[in-house]
């Protein structure tokens, strides 16, 4: 502990370091007190509290009144941090992730795999509904604009699944397809499904 930082304890209110640094004076009697050690990192101010305990009483009094208001003063400083980095961090919670954030990339791959998984259109993006759920989900996430899943999300995930198929694929000799088609009970959607087995 550096001598400005000692100083900055009220018990120097009373005291003043002697020209022997090893040794402080009161300054109410004059008196030398031994700070109780040899050296800068040992000194301490147990032999200086005593001193004003067993002759000044008045002024060992005033010093416990200034410890208390110092002890108050931190906790209030602690607190005070500690509340300014519970503001900052509820800022935080509630700020809006940039489209690019890692997070949101992974939410707008997620969404783009369940409208291919589950043949939603690529207009729930703008349903009502969908936003409103993501948005008590998780607040910080901004649902990206139907052009962007089709033209930026939609073309990574086929990459991925096509890069995933050739791998699994990569030095087959011998490949069966099965094909089957069919109408939606509307009438309304057609598909044409193709299987593929192979060894």
């Amino acid at each position: 502990m550096s001598a400005e930082t000692r100083r900055k304890s009220p018990i120097w209110e009373y005291f003043e370091v002697t020209e022997d640094a090893r040794f402080a004076r009161c300054k109410a009697c004059k008196m030398k007190i031994s700070r109780g050690g040899q050296t800068t990192k040992t000194f301490n101010t147990t032999n200086l509290q005593h001193h004003l305990r067993t002759r000044h009483q008045d002024r060992s009094a005033a010093y416990e009144r200034a410890i208390e208001e110092e002890k108050v003063k931190a906790k209030d400083r602690k607190q005070t941090k500690a509340y300014a980095c519970f503001l900052q961090q509820s800022l935080l919670d509630v700020r809006k992730w940039d489209i690019n954030n890692s997070r949101a990339q992974r939410v707008h791959q997620l969404i783009a795999e369940m409208i291919a998984l589950d043949s939603q259109p690529l207009s729930i993006v703008n349903d009502v509904g969908f936003t409103r759920l993501l948005r008590e989900l998780e607040p910080r996430y901004s649902l990206p604009s139907r052009r962007y899943i089709t033209e930026t999300v939609l073309p990574k995930v086929y990459e991925e699944v096509r890069s995933g198929v050739r791998k699994q694929v990569d030095g087959v000799s011998f490949f069966s397809f099965t094909t089957d088609g069919w109408t939606s009970d509307d009438g309304i959607a057609n598909f044409l499904s193709l299987t593929a087995h192979y060894r």
